[in-house]
């Protein structure tokens, strides 16, 4: 296990910095013709001997700078090939800490999932297997009396009151940026006539099932492949493949044109974001463009956590928005 272990992390190092660093030996040419530059600028080469193309290089824009060769101060071509260099550093360089920061975020929300994971099988076991409803259409949306539920079971600090600004980090994921800048917003949300939603739009998708007085699902039948299903209780069969709590995935079909076939996923007109008006859009967490989402963390009933693609995911619930998972 310690073998295979250090082999995926291997692995994983490398397909996280390798283009980066393929890229660096292109600018070994830059790097040398710089080097030849400021050793002339200085005196220290009085002749040249043409081996590569970074002489030549270095050759021709000596005979163009030569009458600036007495100075003292740093040349024209030495500040450019400077900020040229700089350029390519970054050009490099920030895809790559992207990836990592990308990276960095995926592992931490799979964490938040895996806690609720283990909150809501701690309810299920206090309450004859039994998991709490959803809370509406929205996927996301919880009530307010089963998060502080869930916030005991996992340890944390309940709210003092309802007036309590603190927020759980836990329920959202660090990738989401609607949700890092109005995190109280929708932890504490509020209805557009001004009162108190009796539940809290989180950053996850529930999948919990909601019923009716008669005790009969309310919610629609769940599209796509698969045989999906809501759940109700953590003691049914497949526990290893019903997903429960998952990463947010939307897109919105107003928009959807020839060049948005499956609608926008970085801005999402409706719901609690309320662009419109705050200029913060409902978005997908992990995003690969406007067009398309990363993929996600997905949460299963039997308590494990793993990372689907958007390749394999499909359209499942609502309208406007859809839910992917």
């Amino acid at each position: 296990m310690h073998q295979f272990g250090a082999y995926t992390n291997r692995a994983h190092i490398e397909s996280v910095w390798a283009p980066a660093f393929l890229r660096i030996d292109k600018l070994y040419g830059f790097l040398k013709v710089y080097r030849l530059l400021y050793e002339w600028s200085r005196g220290k080469i009085k002749k040249f001997r043409v081996r590569s193309i970074p002489d030549k290089l270095a050759l021709m824009l000596i005979r163009k700078d030569h009458q600036m060769s007495g100075q003292k101060a740093f040349t024209l071509i030495e500040l450019l090939v400077v900020i040229a260099i700089i350029a390519i550093l970054m050009a490099i360089l920030l895809p790559a800490l992207s990836r990592v920061r990308e990276t960095a975020n995926r592992a931490a929300c799979s964490s938040n999932i895996r806690q609720h994971l283990i909150g809501l099988i701690i309810y299920a076991n206090e309450n004859e297997s039994k998991l709490p409803p959803g809370a509406g259409y929205w996927l996301w949306d919880m009530n307010r009396q089963i998060t502080s539920q869930l916030m005991k079971n996992i340890g944390l600090k309940l709210p003092e009151s309802e007036e309590d600004t603190s927020v759980p980090d836990v329920f959202y994921c660090p990738s989401n940026l609607t949700h890092k800048r109005s995190r109280l917003r929708c932890w504490d949300y509020h209805h557009p006539d001004g009162s108190r939603a009796t539940y809290r739009v989180t950053g996850y998708f529930w999948l919990l099932d909601t019923l009716n007085e008669q005790g009969e699902s309310v919610k629609p039948d769940i599209r796509g492949s698969g045989n999906k299903r809501w759940i109700r209780t953590t003691n049914i069969k497949g526990a290893g493949t019903a997903e429960l709590v998952i990463d947010v995935t939307l897109s919105d079909p107003v928009v959807s044109t020839q060049a948005y076939p499956n609608g926008n996923f970085a801005q999402i007109i409706a719901g609690s974001g309320q662009g419109q008006y705050t200029g913060y859009y409902d978005t997908t967490s992990h995003l690969r463009s406007d067009k398309e989402g990363a993929g996600g963390n997905i949460g299963f009933v039997d308590g494990h956590v793993k990372w689907r693609h958007f390749k394999e995911m499909e359209k499942r619930y609502g309208a406007t928005p859809i839910h992917w998972w």
